[in-house]
């Protein structure tokens, strides 16, 4: 199997640092001082692990949560799903604890989306509220779960579907890496030998992507017949261009012949 990959993680308009990080086969946001980075690879017949980290904070303290999460994925990389899903999760949830007591400045912590493509199969697990989508066919599907109140109060029937991302509550997350074991037991979402197809691109993102720009809007820009580098652009783009409220990235990987 083919595979082409892109990612770009911007600062944003408002922002005045970025809490963001990826993780794509050993390579993320090293440098945690740089507003814009992008990475673009083709992957042949080799397994693929990525990522998006969404760091939470303020000051320095989110974008070195996101980084922690980031690099200790390395040692994940020719694992199998299962000990990402739960040895780093307890790993990396345990180090940004330390951390936090260590720097002594309050509370720091990150959001998670990783996939793991071994051949035409791949895997997710999440914890917080940066989505996974697969866009196949014309059809963009959120195959995450976000971990916030509002998606509670639509499990409990309290809310509509399409209310979800507009709810006053959708920031409040329930789960994130960072928190104290004595506080809240720590379950990510996961979901485990999906098949993909030709042509198939799968996204992972930050927040600060999907709250400037559509489901609709996303889907016009994948359909377009451009490479995966140039269709990253054009989403980054148009979240900058409706507002950039939040640091932005974006991951996209496509199934070549």
């Amino acid at each position: 199997m083919k595979y082409s990959c892109s990612v770009i993680c911007d600062i944003g308009i408002v922002r005045k640092n970025n809490e963001d990080n990826f993780y794509i086969n050993g390579i993320y946001r090293e440098n945690v001082s740089e507003r814009h980075i992008e990475y673009s690879c083709e992957i042949v017949n080799n397994s693929i692990v990525a990522g998006v980290f969404d760091g939470m904070g303020g000051e320095a303290d989110g974008e070195l949560a996101s980084l922690e999460a980031a690099k200790r994925l390395v040692a994940y990389q020719n694992k199998d799903f299962s000990s990402i899903s739960s040895d780093y999760v307890v790993e990396t949830n345990d180090a940004i604890c330390q951390m936090m007591d260590t720097l002594g400045k309050g509370r720091m912590g990150s959001t998670m989306a990783i996939v793991e493509i071994l051949g035409n199969v791949f895997s997710l697990c999440n914890i917080g509220d940066s989505p996974v989508y697969l866009f196949r066919e014309g059809c963009l599907e959120q195959l995450s779960t976000d971990h916030n109140e509002a998606q509670n109060l639509y499990e409990m029937g309290l809310i509509s579907k399409d209310e979800v991302k507009t709810n006053k509550h959708k920031n409040c997350l329930t789960q994130h890496l960072g928190i104290y074991e004595d506080e809240v037991i720590i379950e990510p979402f996961v979901s485990a030998n999906n098949e993909l197809k030709v042509g198939d691109i799968i996204m992972i993102c930050s927040d600060g992507l999907t709250d400037m720009v559509s489901d609709v809007v996303i889907s016009r820009i994948l359909e377009q017949n451009e490479s995966v580098s140039e269709l990253a652009q054009d989403l980054m783009t148009t979240a900058l261009e409706n507002g950039g409220r939040d640091n932005v990235t974006v991951m996209l990987v496509k199934v070549q012949e």
